[in-house]
């Protein structure tokens, strides 16, 4: 997957192989319109490369939140699918949430309906071959149990975000989020509380 790197006052495009086999990364030369390869290195910071002199530590990727994505989709902006898996890797598999059109199941529950679908609350769910990182298919999961619909669907990550620009996929907010929020509303309910003169009442 490709991933930006920002290198003294530029930013850098970057391929990083998802394995533990590879031991090279390839930069992208703005000037020259090459790749070139730089070995990785490991100290007791991480795993490193180096580009004009720059120590760059593979984990030091410029960061995209899932909030900072559909801002983006929304403003007509060129997204690609190493932005969306990277926004999700931001935030956290665990606590992305989509909204996704899953199959209704039909007779006794065994079949599927091709041709009805209902809008789920979705998770991700990393399974073999279809981790985040590889950005190569992505499974979503209803995050409530449903009998009603299928129990799963796979996308590859290119069409994921084909669905994401036209709307039939949609960007819910992440448990992250919510948490943050749900806090920040329980500190500013106990300010309010003590300025009312109630805290402690």
């Amino acid at each position: 997957m490709f991933y930006k790197y920002k290198c003294g006052n530029e930013i850098i495009r970057v391929f990083v192989w998802n394995d533990d086999f590879h031991n090279e990364v390839s930069v992208e030369d703005t000037k020259t319109q090459k790749s070139y390869d730089r070995t990785i290195r490991e100290d007791e910071n991480g795993k490193f490369f180096t580009w004009n002199r720059n120590t760059i530590y593979l984990n030091d990727w410029i960061k995209i939140s899932m909030k900072e994505l559909k801002e983006k989709i929304e403003n007509g902006e060129r997204i690609t699918s190493d932005d969306l898996c990277q926004a999700i890797m931001t935030d956290g598999v665990e606590n992305v949430r989509f909204i996704a059109p899953l199959n209704i199941r039909c007779g006794f529950g065994f079949f599927l309906n091709g041709n009805e679908f209902k809008d789920t609350l979705c998770k991700v769910e990393e399974r073999w071959n279809r981790e985040i990182k590889q950005n190569y298919k992505i499974v979503l999961i209803p995050v409530e149990s449903d009998d009603s619909v299928a129990n799963s669907a796979d996308y590859y990550t290119e069409d994921f975000v084909s669905l994401i620009k036209c709307g039939n996929i949609k960007i819910a907010e992440t448990q992250k989020l919510i948490h943050q929020e749900q806090s920040n509303e329980d500190y500013f309910e106990g300010v309010n509380d003590y300025f009312d003169g109630t805290m402690g009442v």
